[in-house]
């Protein structure tokens, strides 16, 4: 059975609502959590809101204001608390997790979503009486998945039953499939397709318009610009959006200016609000959501700072530093700790590792600090670094530590960075370790 030993959570008394709206955020997604609370919460009156972060206290901390708003709103129906990320797939966490809020029914969604309907229940109740389904979901065509958006009967999905051969760092919706076959239920006939998105999927990953390959993009249809615009009218939203994170705000104004775009007879985007987020960015710079957890070449920067700044063009055979045997220590613990929870066959290799902790640790490997040659093209060094992410995982590696003070390694290779970003998965990143990249082929 999966067991999260850093799993501590708040306990609370909530009343019973209908339908709990469950899900996951890590560090990168937390720009997320208010947003998508506040509309879920205001759209449906019978719903509670429980969403795991990786560290509560300092989330609370962190959105003190925008919690008071949601509180005043909506008392007793929204709970953040802690969930079991590290060594785990990205969006896995909310599949892996039981909501502690008790209700009839559970819908586990993408933390990304901005809820824009009011009768979700109502919805899947309905699909689940066609079909005669403990839940509502549609499978995926021609893979064993079902789709990210999960609405059950709480009583027939929980307690979950975690297959023992699975691997956490493979594809979240192929969980869900495995867990729903686990409990021995049937799956959906392939010809259904009931799977409403319930509002817009604000995906960072996906375009806000068609474009060519470029799969899937924002669902902005006539009725969810109505519903977004309206719900700017409303008080609670007006109030939280005080609060958003720099991140999600600029987000909204990217959704605006292509809603914008596709209706030029109404005013939608708002410029006011851009001109506000340029001057805050451009003074005040960006402040990050957990110190260095972004994963852009920029946000390192930010990351370095917090370390001092050793040079990363050493050799890999001089004498490590102290910061150099620090870094190490950090770069064990974290392979340690990995080891000790949920994915026991976890392989570290880290950027510019040289340090002895490593021989006596078989958790942790070096990885070269591969720079571009006097006039080598980007394409030539990015296979480089590419041939070298293979050669690790063929040896068993299955993540990549960049450490904080090689952080400037992929600001002055940001077509590195994208490789990175675009190709594997961050799992981890602060300020005294650095980026923890899952590996995937």
């Amino acid at each position: 059975m999966f067991v999260c030993p850093e799993n501590l959570v708040d306990q609370v008394s909530i009343g019973m609502a209908t339908t709990t709206f469950f899900t996951a955020a890590n560090t990168l997604y937390e720009p997320f959590v208010i947003p998508y609370a506040v509309a879920a919460l205001h759209h449906n009156a019978d719903a509670a809101v429980e969403i795991c972060v990786e560290d509560p206290a300092r989330f609370k901390t962190a959105n003190a204001s925008a919690l008071d708003v949601i509180a005043r709103y909506f008392p007793d129906r929204f709970l953040v608390r802690g969930g079991c990320f590290r060594g785990i797939r990205g969006a896995s966490p909310r599949f892996l997790e039981t909501p502690l809020l008790e209700s009839e029914y559970t819908y586990i969604g993408d933390i990304d979503m901005i809820i824009l309907e009011g009768d979700v229940t109502e919805q899947h109740v309905a699909h689940m009486a066609q079909t005669g389904l403990p839940y509502s979901n549609r499978l995926r065509p021609n893979t064993p998945r079902l789709t990210g958006l999960h609405f059950t009967r709480t009583d027939a999905h929980y307690p979950l039953v975690v297959p023992s051969d699975w691997n956490m760092m493979k594809n979240d919706e192929e969980l869900l499939y495995r867990l729903v076959r686990a409990k021995g239920l049937p799956l959906p006939a392939a010809t259904d397709t009931f799977r409403p998105s319930h509002g817009i999927h604000l995906s960072v990953k996906r375009t806000p318009t068609r474009a060519p390959g470029a799969g899937p993009h924002w669902p902005t249809t006539p009725d969810w610009v109505n519903a977004h615009l309206a719900l700017w009218e409303k008080a609670p939203w007006q109030e939280a959006a005080e609060h958003f994170h720099p991140a999600y705000r600029a987000l909204l104004l990217v959704l605006e200016a292509t809603l914008q775009a596709q209706d030029p007879t109404r005013v939608i985007y708002r410029r006011q609000e851009a001109v506000a987020l340029w001057a805050k960015l451009a003074i005040e710079g960006v402040v990050p959501v957990a110190a260095a957890t972004l994963t852009s070449a920029a946000s390192s920067k930010a990351m370095a700072s917090t370390t001092k700044r050793s040079d990363p063009t050493r050799d890999a055979a001089t004498e490590p530093t102290q910061g150099d045997a620090a870094k190490s220590v950090v770069s064990w613990k974290w392979a340690a700790s990995l080891n000790q929870s949920a994915a026991p066959d976890v392989v570290l290799y880290v950027v510019g590792g040289d340090s002895p902790d490593a021989s006596r640790n078989p958790a942790q490997r070096d990885f070269p600090v591969l720079k571009r040659k006097k006039g080598e093209k980007k394409t030539v060094l990015l296979e480089r670094v590419r041939s070298a992410v293979e050669e690790a995982m063929a040896a068993g590696g299955t993540h990549l530590l960049v450490p904080a003070e090689f952080a400037v390694w992929l600001d002055d290779h940001p077509f590195v960075a994208k490789y990175f970003a675009e190709h594997h998965q961050v799992v981890d990143a602060r300020a005294e370790t650095g980026i923890v990249f899952a590996l995937y082929p």
